[in-house]
């Protein structure tokens, strides 16, 4: 007997975990409790008052009377609620219902007591069985949301003391959160405007806010603060304060209906924005639109982390748009993206690479661009260690071909998308991207001193938050699985910049440009990848080396513990952008270089990896390899180049 009871007893506990009764289970229910109710409060009404006037027309009437609230609860859809979640809202309209199927009783009633004198309705009764069905449906109603939440609470390990921002869209949460299935208890709402502070609203206590969240979590014993996810842009510092003080966040969205909590993703609610250790930013694009209107602009590599931004940014402008990518499916999936969002755009999607000279050349002589961002690059360290003639066919080759056709087309500039791991490079990928650097610069001068009006510009940052590679999405992965983070080394550390923040610095660049400039970016702080991944952690929602492991894995090969943005012989001078300034770089003379490129080319073609490493040592004397197989050619690189001279 007892197996029995509690077998039973656990499918009820099931069944109110998991199963939503349907919709048309409610209306059933309903309909059973208003006939019960009239029946009841009947004859309730004929013992009390000692009338039975009714009987002789109690069929009709019991007829009348349950087709009529039929008739109301479907009208007002009282029946499509989720039971164990009903809210003032729910109730309100289950009044509204009950008032609206006496009234149709009443006029129903009367109008067939004219017609028909052995129908009859005493005074006062039909307002009496409205009254009772309203109570009977809602004793229904608040019985099994008291059920629900008891046998849960029973079955939860901790209640969750929380607090919410005190703004309007939370209030009704307040009440509705007792019956989720997580079991948050609300203790306070924060108030960050100052407002309402010390005032109760369903009972909860509002707080002033002011960078004190531990002294508050203190005060009403409350672990974490629930964070809708409209309410994250009106945070300012209350994530940092939060995570200072070892307070779990939890970013989550409401459905909409019936206020239950979906935690379900939270994970990916994570905003980009937060995991800055600065402030985001943000200026004027009068430059640019000056620098951009009505041109033809090419962006190669466009349907990248940082071209298909570019691509973004540009449409808000009057130009038109070419849009040059090899990778054909990511190419499709952008362009159908693009044509919803701005429909009205003209923008041209071109399947190509820049490593096949003559399809850019044809793309340059169809299109005529007047400005071409070249964003086209291998960017991921590890596989262009592995593959080091990719990285110069793409980063080398491909940046050559793009930079002598813009010269052959005389495109008014052109902008090259670089990166701070051409710093001091320990990688391949890095030193790839620095000889890039070089040979456009030193064709630039030589292109200048020959009269030409061609100008070429690089722009260098560092990691970019939420791109292709990035530890961003890697991290948000890891954690919706469960975790463990891994990353290379405890104490790496990245400059990091949004990717909106980048290209709008990137077409800024451009606009200020007069040639032959290295552009890098104010990025702030640089950031411990360490503290990221923990930071990650708890904006998911979760405890650090509880909920997620983070597990060291070793340097990769090419890796290094820092980035620089500037080498030992350069030095940076302000620009009119406090955001951007612009370095003053050695450049090795054209005639020498480019020698030094074509035989890096032919050996990358014909695949003899480290013959292709020997010679970018040699282009790049400072690219000293780091916990890679290239490490025995640096003590074999000699004659380290002469004769650079700066301009």
């Amino acid at each position: 007997m007892y197996m029995q009871d509690a077998k039973f007893s656990e499918w009820i506990n099931r069944l109110l975990e998991k199963s939503y009764m349907p919709k048309w289970g409610v209306f059933a229910i309903d309909i059973a409790l208003v006939s019960i109710s009239f029946f009841i409060s009947t004859l309730v009404w004929q013992i009390v008052f000692n009338d039975f006037s009714l009987n002789s027309s109690f069929k009709w009437l019991a007829a009348l009377y349950i087709v009529s609230f039929a008739f109301c609860i479907l009208a007002f859809r009282t029946f499509t609620g989720i039971i164990r979640y009903s809210g003032s809202k729910d109730f309100t309209r289950l009044i509204v219902m009950v008032v609206a199927s006496s009234v149709i009783v009443n006029l129903v009633a009367f109008n067939t007591r004219v017609l028909d004198s052995n129908f009859r309705v005493s005074t006062g009764i039909v307002e009496f069985w409205s009254a009772s069905t309203f109570l009977t449906l809602f004793a229904f109603r608040t019985i099994v949301r008291v059920v629900y939440v008891r046998t849960h609470s029973s079955r939860c390990c901790q209640i969750r003391t929380i607090m919410l921002i005190g703004q309007d869209d939370n209030l009704d949460l307040a009440k509705l959160l007792p019956v989720d299935t997580s079991y948050y208890l609300p203790v306070g709402l924060l108030d960050l405007s100052g407002k309402l502070s010390g005032k109760r609203i369903a009972n909860i206590p509002i707080i002033g806010y002011n960078h004190n969240i531990g002294e508050i979590a203190r005060r009403f014993k409350a672990n974490t603060l629930l964070i809708l996810r409209n309410d994250i842009k009106r945070l300012g510092g209350l994530c940092d304060d939060c995570l200072a003080n070892h307070i779990k966040m939890v970013v989550s969205e409401v459905n909409s209906y019936n206020g239950k909590i979906d935690l379900s993703s939270n994970v990916h609610n994570i905003q980009i924005d937060e995991l800055l250790n600065r402030a985001v930013i943000k200026h004027e694009n009068v430059l640019v639109d000056a620098f951009l209107s009505n041109r033809t602009i090419l962006v190669t590599g466009g349907v990248g982390s940082i071209g298909s931004e570019i691509v973004r940014q540009l449409c808000r402008i009057n130009c038109r748009i070419v849009v040059l990518d090899v990778a054909e499916s990511c190419l499709h999936d952008f362009s159908l993206e693009i044509k919803e969002a701005f429909p009205h755009r003209k923008i041209d999607f071109v399947v190509g690479d820049v490593r096949n000279y003559s399809k850019l050349k044809r793309v340059l002589e169809q299109y005529r661009p007047d400005v071409v961002f070249h964003a086209a690059a291998y960017k991921h360290v590890p596989l262009m260690e592995d593959f080091p003639e990719e990285a110069i066919l793409a980063n080398v080759f491909g940046s050559k071909n793009v930079a002598n056709l813009c010269l052959a087309f005389n495109v008014k500039k052109m902008v090259m998308v670089s990166t701070d791991k051409a710093v001091n490079p320990t990688n391949v990928m890095g030193a790839s991207k620095r000889i890039a650097e070089q040979y456009i610069n030193a064709l630039f001068l030589k292109h200048r001193r020959e009269g030409g009006l061609t100008q070429m510009v690089t722009t260098r940052f560092g990691n970019v938050l939420g791109s292709n590679g990035s530890v961003v999405p890697l991290f948000k992965k890891q954690i919706a699985k469960g975790g463990p983070i891994t990353l290379t080394h405890k104490e790496i550390i990245r400059f990091f910049m949004t990717i909106p923040e980048a290209c709008q610095l990137v077409l800024e660049a451009g606009a200020m440009s007069m040639g032959g400039e290295i552009f890098i970016f104010d990025m702030g702080k640089p950031v411990k990848i360490y503290d990221l991944a923990e930071k990650m952690i708890r904006l998911a929602g979760l405890i650090p080396h509880e909920d997620i492991k983070i597990v060291e894995t070793g340097l990769r090969p090419g890796e290094k513990l820092y980035e620089e943005l500037l080498t030992a012989d350069e030095n940076n001078h302000p620009t009119i952008n406090n955001k951007i300034m612009m370095a003053k770089v050695s450049v090795m003379p054209f005639d020498k270089l480019e020698p030094m490129i074509n035989n890096l080319i032919q050996e990358a073609i014909s695949g003899n990896k480290m013959d292709v490493v020997r010679i970018m040592k040699e282009i790049v004397p400072e690219f000293i390899s780091n916990n890679s197989c290239y490490e025995c050619l640096d003590s074999k690189v000699e004659g380290v180049l002469n004769g650079r001279s700066t301009e």
